[in-house]
């Protein structure tokens, strides 16, 4: 019977989507599972883009003594995007076994109404075989709602820890960027200090060849201005005391009754 026909279709329909959901779940947890591991190598992948002297994108250093390695476990974009591609697949799939069994059951719920309808009371007993299949329809739909609640939770554990995993990846990078961008200024800084100093030491040079030359020239004119100075200090002493000694002199004569120290030299050259 058309009845009979429509309810082994259901079934099917049934199994199909309960093996789509299986697929697409697995394909879920996949790609969660590549996903995860793809984060945690993230910083081989960097790594390979490192170049001597250039800052790195996690901590920042422009040495790179020991840069992460790839294992081999790796997983690298191209992968990690055919595992997204199989699950989006699987829940195109899952999709459309759930829109069939749709389709399916509701011409298995027409049929049945149009049985019940020609039935002298209107609704005619049930088959034994139609309560088994719907002892196991309902049955196969607790289970599947057990399963499927299950899975559900340990997927949103396993995406809301990637998520995390992700946030916290991302909060380094930005770090790592933004002592980067400091180390960066800080570089500029010693280079204008540098410059600084080097046009400094080109004025303290003058014309000579080093800084040191230039220093050994001015002790030299320092011991010069040194000597010089000593000499102007004795020429000034000498002036001083022939100052004096004119003075005694001239207080000599004047105590002698003469006017000024030439009479009294003149006078003693006359006695004499």
């Amino acid at each position: 019977r058309r009845r009979d026909a429509l309810a082994e279709d259901t079934r099917v329909a049934e199994a199909r989507l309960a093996d789509a959901r299986e697929r697409r779940n697995a394909a879920h947890e996949s790609w969660l599972d590549v996903k995860s591991r793809r984060l945690e190598g993230i910083a081989a992948e960097l790594a390979v883009t490192l170049t001597p002297g250039d800052p790195c994108q996690v901590c920042g250093s422009t040495a790179h003594p020991a840069p992460a390695l790839t294992t081999a476990d790796h997983v690298d974009r191209a992968t990690e995007e055919a595992a997204y591609a199989a699950y989006t697949g699987a829940e195109e799939t899952r999709t459309a076994a759930e829109r069939a069994l749709a389709v399916t059951r509701e011409s298995w719920s027409t049929a049945r109404a149009e049985v019940q309808a020609g039935a002298p009371d209107g609704s005619p007993e049930p088959t034994a075989g139609e309560l088994a299949d719907e002892v196991a329809e309902l049955t196969a739909l607790h289970a599947e709602a057990h399963a499927l609640a299950g899975q559900t939770h340990s997927a949103r554990e396993t995406l809301a820890r990637a998520d995390r995993e992700h946030e916290e990846r991302v909060t380094a990078q930005r770090e790592a960027e933004r002592r980067v961008a400091a180390r960066t200024s800080r570089r500029e800084a010693l280079d204008r200090e540098q410059l600084t100093l080097d046009e400094e030491l080109a004025r303290g040079r003058g014309a000579f060849a080093t800084v040191a030359e230039h220093a050994t020239r001015l002790e030299r004119r320092i011991a010069l201005l040194v000597d010089a100075t000593g000499t102007v200090r004795d020429a000034e002493l000498a002036a001083q005391r022939l100052k004096e000694a004119d003075d005694r002199l001239a207080d000599a004569a004047y105590r002698a009754g003469f006017t000024t120290p030439a009479e009294a030299a003149a006078a003693l050259l006359r006695e004499g």
